[in-house]
């Protein structure tokens, strides 16, 4: 695989990490620079892992098991999240989920890394060796969750209020395209 379409690759494989991201920013009440560091760290560790786990386990029921499920894990999580996000967003609390930030992340984390551990599955017979490809997709991931985060906080300042429920109407548009992107 070329350098071309290794970051390709690497760019639309994060884009629905971008997107979340800046919902985050949006979102978030709080001004810290280590929220949107570990909201970024979070996405490009699971976009980088997730391939070589698709790699390295990618072989029979395995390999079938990801088609099958993978659009409806990432459309449950999703949709319950931007739900919830819609339900807070007349809520002093909006769509930080106070106490319950990191799992929030873990969740959406996960969710939007199942198309990368297909993307590994599929790499199997045309690459020797998923690590290179795995670090491009998981640090592409991380710049551009991080730019996004900051985007979303400006976004957020001017949205007040709105921003938990734009936040979580992003989050249920996000979960019908991936139930009906798999279709």
């Amino acid at each position: 695989m070329n350098q071309l379409t290794t970051l390709l690759l690497a760019m639309g494989l994060s884009m629905d990490a971008f997107a979340i991201s800046v919902t985050r920013g949006m979102c978030s009440t709080r001004n810290r620079t280590g929220d949107a560091l570990m909201t970024a760290g979070a996405f490009g560790l699971f976009q980088a892992v997730m391939p070589i786990m698709g790699y390295l386990g990618g072989q029979g029921l395995f390999a079938t098991l990801v088609d099958l499920l993978d659009h409806w894990i990432a459309f449950v999580l999703l949709f319950a999240i931007g739900v919830k996000m819609i339900k807070d967003s007349g809520r002093e609390e909006n769509c930080n989920y106070t106490g319950r930030w990191f799992q929030i992340l873990i969740a959406q984390s996960v969710s939007t890394s199942i198309d990368a551990l297909a993307v590994g599955v599929g790499m199997i017979g045309f690459l020797d060796n998923i690590f290179p490809v795995a670090a491009v997709i998981g640090i592409m991931t991380f710049f551009l969750c991080l730019a996004g985060y900051f985007i979303g906080k400006w976004c957020g300042n001017y949205l007040g209020s709105k921003a938990g429920l734009l936040g979580g109407i992003t989050l249920i548009t996000m979960a019908f395209r991936f139930l009906f992107g798999k279709v």
